[in-house]
């Protein structure tokens, strides 16, 4: 999924550091949840979800890369699960972005004449625990705005 980036000499340090940072991550969080067993849910952690890190990002080209593999992530902590939450917000709003591209072309004839000035998503809700204030939506809008064009 990692492609060779301009100014990036080889693809191949891209995946290097996106196993690696992954790695890093896994550890960082096996950590936490040995320090805080305690303080975790009596059944455990079911999910870990990670962002990872945007080391190339060129909104204006619809592109950006994040390191920290999931896979690693899962690997060194023992879960059963894991989820790259980046990965999941392009491909969102790579979906989004062809919805709304077909409504566009399916109802031209009842839009305005000058054309659409504004698409709003508020995504998708992924995690959501108010008693913690955390939300997570997932649905890129600029993955949105490079399939409708």
């Amino acid at each position: 999924a990692i492609q060779r980036v301009t100014g990036m000499s080889e693809s191949l340090e891209i995946q290097d550091l996106h196993l690696a940072y992954g790695e890093y991550l896994g550890g960082l969080v096996h950590s936490f949840l040995e320090d805080n067993r305690s303080n975790l849910p009596k059944d455990g952690v079911d999910l870990i979800a990670s962002h990872g890190h945007t080391v190339h990002h060129r909104p204006d080209l619809g592109v950006t890369v994040q390191v920290g593999c999931g896979a690693a992530i899962q690997r060194v902590t023992g879960m059963s699960e894991s989820l790259e939450i980046q990965d999941l917000h392009l491909a969102y709003g790579e979906y989004l972005g062809g919805l709304v591209h077909s409504f566009l072309e399916d109802n031209r004839s009842n839009l305005p004449k000058d054309g659409v000035d504004l698409i709003a998503s508020h995504g998708h809700t992924v995690h959501h625990r108010p008693d913690l204030g955390v939300t997570v939506q997932v649905g890129c809008g600029a993955a949105i705005q490079r399939v409708t064009g």
